[in-house]
């Protein structure tokens, strides 16, 4: 069982791991580049926004807001090492980014299921 393995697979979880942490924001990115790029012109603010959102997410689907975060958090708390202050903290870092990517599809679906509810 302690076997000293020639190679460590710690920075490889750890580079797939920034890799679907940053692919889980793409939709966001893409949808604040909308939003700032038609708001000034139809004067709508938040519709506009969610109209931008709205189309990203179903250009993209759920596997960006639901599997890729999970993903990176996984791979990255595999990645975590005691000696490796700094990739380990960037690692946290990422961790709770990707958890607040996994908040904010789950907030919206709470809140349209809630109001399904109650109608």
């Amino acid at each position: 069982m302690d076997e000293i393995l020639p190679h460590d697979r710690r920075p490889k979880w750890f580079a797939w791991g920034m890799l679907l942490g940053g692919t889980a924001t793409i939709p966001l990115v893409i949808g604040i580049i909308h939003y700032l790029r038609y708001a000034p012109d139809r004067k709508t603010g938040l519709a506009a926004m969610a109209g931008g959102f709205v189309e990203v997410y179903a250009v993209f689907g759920l596997m960006l807001s639901f599997l890729l975060p999970i993903g990176a958090i996984v791979l990255l708390a595999k990645s975590l090492h005691e000696e490796r202050r700094t990739r380990s903290s960037i690692s946290v870092a990422i961790i709770c980014w990707s958890a607040l990517m996994l908040a904010i599809p789950a907030w919206v679906a709470w809140q349209i299921l809630s109001q399904h509810l109650l109608n």
